[in-house]
C-alpha cells in the first residue's frame, strides 16, 4: 500500500530530523541519563540529550525537502544491527566510529545529513 509506505517514510524522516546531529563527536560516551523519581516505575529514566554547539541542527522542513528532492544523502551512523532494525528509506549506513574511513564514498556534491535515531 503506497500511502502507508509514504507515511512510514515521513514518520522515520521526522523522527530522524528531530535528532539529526545528536550523535555528535563522542560516540564512545554513553548517553547521560538520570533516574526517575521514586514514584515512577523502576525502568523509567529521563533522557538528557547531549548537545554540541558546533553541530548544526537541520529543521524538519529542510530535511523533508532535501529527502524528497534528493538533494541530500542521509547517513545513519548507528551500528549495522540498529540500521537493519529500522532506518530512513534510501539512507546509507556508516557506523559512527568509521565515518572518517568512508568519507570518500560520499557524494560531496550533495548535502550530507547524518542521524542516529
Amino acid at each position: 500500500m503506497p500511502n502507508s509506505r509514504l507515511r512510514i517514510a515521513l514518520l522515520a524522516l521526522a523522527t530522524a530530523a528531530l535528532l539529526l546531529g545528536a550523535c555528535g563527536g563522542q560516540a564512545a560516551a554513553p548517553p547521560t541519563a538520570t533516574a526517575a523519581p521514586a514514584a515512577a516505575s523502576p525502568t523509567a529514566y529521563a533522557y538528557v540529550e547531549e548537545t554540541f554547539a558546533d553541530v548544526p541542527r537541520v529543521p524538519l522542513e529542510e530535511a523533508k525537502a532535501a529527502y524528497f528532492d534528493h538533494s541530500a544523502v542521509f547517513v545513519d551512523v548507528r551500528s549495522a544491527g540498529e540500521y537493519q532494525y529500522g532506518h530512513i528509506p534510501g539512507s546509507i549506513n556508516i557506523y559512527f566510529p568509521t565515518v572518517e574511513q568512508h568519507l570518500s564514498e560520499l557524494d560531496k556534491q550533495k548535502w550530507i545529513i547524518t542521524y542516529c535515531a
